[in-house]
Formats: C-alpha cells, sequence, structure tokens
C-alpha cells in the first residue's frame, strides 16, 4: 500500500471569506461621498465700480465709486451692502 504525502489542513482562524468582502463593497457602495459645494467668493470690485456703503454706527448710506470708499473700509465703520 502506498501512502500518499497529504496533511490534514487546520482550519485558519484569520482566513477571510470572499462573502464578508462582498458584503463590505456593497455597504462602502451605499455611502456616496459627499457632494462638493463651489466655492463662493466675495464680489470683487473694480476701481470705478458704483458700490453702496453703510455706517455702522450712524445708518448713513452712500453710493460712491470703489476707489473712493477704499479709505472708509479700511476704517471699519463702513461697510459695503448689496443693494
Amino acid at each position: 500500500m502506498v501512502q500518499e504525502g497529504r496533511r490534514e489542513r487546520t482550519p485558519q482562524r484569520n482566513l477571510q471569506t470572499s462573502r464578508s468582502n462582498e458584503i463590505g463593497a456593497e455597504s462602502a457602495a451605499a455611502q456616496a461621498p459627499p457632494v462638493q459645494k463651489p466655492v463662493i467668493k466675495d464680489k470683487k470690485y473694480g476701481r470705478n465700480d458704483i458700490v453702496s456703503v453703510q455706517n455702522l454706527t450712524s445708518g448713513e448710506r452712500k453710493q460712491m465709486k470703489y476707489k473712493q470708499a477704499m479709505p472708509l473700509l479700511e476704517d471699519e465703520t463702513w461697510v459695503i451692502i448689496e443693494e
């Protein structure tokens, strides 16, 4: 009688089955990546664009060119308002 050199296989505890991989793939597909929103920047004004500015302390409003409003805006007592 000839004996073949076979060994009994021992169960491996860290073995992953293909079934668990499929389940993981489905859950990853179900979680869609977050939708990116476009970046909204402040409007850029040219030097000769007419802007409306308002004084924060008195509430006074003026319309003037941006280049004339720049010193008022730097003091931070005036802000550009959208109309």
